[in-house]
């Protein structure tokens, strides 16, 4: 165990602090959702099915690639929330900066929206990784082990609550009765994502910070390659964890195509997109009450578990939504559709309360943001699969990309960690 399960200093106001940020950037997050909201967006300036995937391509490329710089950069730190804070504020002023671009060239020139979105996106993308590793020391100090799972769980069962009002939002701005057309529409919902994400940015700053560890010191470089080699060849457990979460990371290929599929060829609103994401964050309420529960009772190695068959059901309710299409009336071929995005409302939860807890369970404390920006960093791996979903869509089908995802997930399943309950084993 990593650390003490004994409240720390400060424990009550940093667990405050910590789902207030935790509520704020989810907010934040689900005004520019990278499951509806940005795929819809970047098709109103582009027909290319590689572009729409490119959008899940840099939020993970940008968010996983910097990370292992930033463990070398903050390892042997005792005290990180600063390298949270700087990264951040460069990073998340740029909504409101292509909010500003999109609305004035929107129309007369959607290719230098798409740049300027495509480029802010990214700086976000790679800000929020830098500050991501930090993150998760600062919440592994601040939170004990057997915290961890009610507090993520609270915060995201209070951020689902809060995320209904916003997916009330989104649906009325995409809808045939907003006072707002397009680029406008999307320009508010980029600048309100702007500003909850500096809401989020200030509860960090509020939080007490506990002293760390210092870890024994390394010489320069070589010394970090050799650490990382190290844990690569003699960690088995963490090698299996990574192993899967790349696997999950590919199942999730379809993931920009599931909203495009809604429209274009079952016919769906524009407005049911807030319809989607009302029900997406139902299943990250739900899946935080369950999962979070489950995380308390069994350990976050179960939860693991429990998001790889999450992520199965996934692309298999996608391929049996297909195959219903034909013979089925169109309502209710849309409320079956809605279970796709109940249970990718279901996976977003357990990502946070099964791998990441896990991976800071299985880690020396002194060498976590080592841990976790070496899981994060060979995850960039999975930075291809949504473009290679828009590949599969491009030169196959709807059914093919769906049987793709299935199969990488039934991979995993077969490759999971022990469902053990909290320790050093994966």
């Amino acid at each position: 165990m990593s650390i003490s399960d004994t409240q720390p200093q400060h424990y009550r106001r940093n667990a405050a602090c910590l789902i207030g940020d935790y509520v704020w950037f989810g907010v934040g997050m689900s005004f520019i959702s990278s499951a509806t909201v940005l795929p819809s967006f970047v098709r109103q300036l582009t027909d290319s099915t590689i572009l729409i995937g490119l959008v899940t391509a840099i939020q993970a490329g940008g968010w996983l690639l910097p990370q292992i710089l930033a463990a070398r950069w903050i390892r042997g730190r005792t005290r990180v929330k600063r390298f949270i804070v700087i990264p951040s504020m460069i990073g998340r002023p740029t909504f409101w900066i292509t909010a500003i671009i999109i609305s004035l060239f929107g129309v007369r020139s959607p290719g230098l929206a798409l740049a300027v979105f495509y480029l802010g996106f990214l700086l976000f993308s790679a800000a929020d990784g830098v500050a991501s590793v930090p993150w998760f020391d600062l919440f592994a100090k601040a939170i004990p082990i057997a915290q961890r799972g009610r507090t993520i769980g609270t915060a995201q069962v209070i951020y689902g609550i809060v995320a209904l009002g916003v997916s009330g939002t989104i649906a009325y701005l995409l809808g045939p009765t907003s006072a707002l057309g397009f680029p406008n529409n999307y320009a508010l919902l980029f600048f309100l994502s702007g500003i909850a994400f500096m809401l989020s940015l200030l509860a960090i700053a509020r939080i007490h910070e506990p002293e760390g560890t210092v870890s024994s010191p390394d010489s320069p470089r070589s010394g970090y390659l050799r650490l990382l080699w190290r844990i690569l060849s003699r960690d088995r457990g963490f090698v299996t964890l990574v192993s899967t979460h790349i696997l999950v990371g590919y199942s999730a290929m379809a993931y920009p195509f599931y909203v495009i599929y809604a429209t274009e060829v079952l016919g769906m609103s524009a407005q049911t997109i807030g319809v989607f994401v009302l029900v997406q964050t139902a299943g990250g309420i739900l899946g935080g009450v369950v999962l979070g529960y489950l995380n308390e009772k069994r350990g976050s190695a179960a939860v693991v578990v429990a998001h790889i068959g999450i992520s199965l059901a996934l692309p298999l309710t996608g391929f049996t939504v297909h195959s219903l299409s034909g013979g089925v009336s169109h309502s209710i071929l849309t409320y079956v559709y809605m279970f796709v995005f109940l249970i990718m409302g279901l996976a977003n939860s357990s990502m946070m309360l099964g791998f990441i807890p896990r991976y800071l369970e299985i880690a020396p404390e002194t060498e976590r943001p080592v841990y976790i920006g070496l899981a994060n960093t060979l995850n960039a791996l999975t930075l291809l699969a949504p473009l290679l979903g828009g590949w599969i869509l491009q030169e196959g089908s709807y059914p093919m990309l769906f049987i793709a995802a299935a199969c990488c997930a039934a991979l995993a399943l077969l490759l999971r960690p022990r469902a053990a309950g909290h320790g050093r084993s994966a």
